[in-house]
């Protein structure tokens, strides 16, 4: 399947391969939205790059995507990471490519069944991102917000969130997702402990920043507060931007297909730019 990115680039020098965990608190603060259009942008400027869904809580990037017919995605390569037969070959098969410019944006969804928790472990996760690595450029890694062990159903404990801590511990760089607004702030507090125990120093995004919130001085207000409560720097603001959001949602396409004039694709791009040498 092909994407109608048109503009040709000239493909990135030599880079080191980067695995990129994108996080987000609860209250969807638009990780997702992140993760996929952090991956297109990578893409556009000739990367390799594989989008994978580990968001055990709720995988929605193939609805982004519009992927009715999914291919296998996450479920099959952890079952091939255990019968040690992953290789790029097999990546390709259980992904779908789509054309970027110059680069290569490949696509692994995600698991929806609750019965296929127990494959969820930390090996296997580790295996499928070191395996990742060596055939990309960057593996850009979308999970879920929660990061306590020990997640029980009726047959006994299954680690259902492993992936998540796993994808945060072996990440190169890790991107830490709140709302733009006091509850976001909260939220991101409350989850930071947690959080900076599996990534010191995560790239703090908050997302859809406007003034209608906190008033005019919305942007300072949120960096003195995070940095007085978690000794450090927010990165990036992603302005709300409703319109170019709700027609990607309607179309199941990405912020990076849309128009430059889009104030949030703009911010990702700057994200990607300033962050990961693009």
């Amino acid at each position: 399947m092909s994407n109608p990115f048109r503009k040709k680039v000239l493909p990135l020098e030599s880079v080191t391969p980067k695995a990129i965990c994108v996080w987000g608190t609860h209250g969807a603060p638009g990780r997702t939205t992140i993760a996929i259009n952090l991956a297109c942008e990578l893409a556009l400027k000739g990367a390799r790059v594989l989008l994978i869904d580990l968001d055990s809580q709720s995988p929605s990037i193939a609805d982004c995507f519009g992927l009715l017919d999914e291919k296998p995605g996450v479920a099959a390569a952890f079952r091939l990471v255990g019968q040690g037969r992953l290789d790029l070959a097999q990546i390709e098969r259980l992904s779908t490519s789509y054309d970027v410019a110059c680069g290569r944006l490949s696509v692994m969804t995600g698991l929806r069944a609750a019965n296929r928790w127990p494959e969820l472990t930390r090996e296997k996760t580790q295996t499928l991102i070191a395996i990742a690595k060596q055939h990309f450029d960057f593996v850009v890694m979308d999970v879920a917000a929660d990061l306590e062990t020990g997640i029980r159903q009726i047959v006994g404990v299954v680690d259902r969130n492993c992936t998540s801590r796993t994808a945060l511990e072996v990440a190169d760089q890790a991107i830490a997702v709140f709302s733009a607004d006091p509850i976001g702030v909260r939220r991101l507090v409350d989850s930071f402990q947690n959080l900076s125990e599996l990534f010191v120093k995560p790239i703090l995004v908050a997302n859809r920043l406007r003034g209608s919130s906190l008033g005019a001085s919305a942007r300072q207000q949120i960096e003195d507060a995070v940095m007085q409560l978690c000794r450090l720097e927010v990165a990036a603001f992603i302005s709300l931007d409703i319109d170019s959001c709700d027609k990607a949602i309607m179309q199941s396409v990405p912020l990076a297909m849309m128009k430059r004039t889009s104030k949030a694709r703009q911010a990702i791009a700057q994200l990607a730019r300033l962050n990961f040498g693009t």
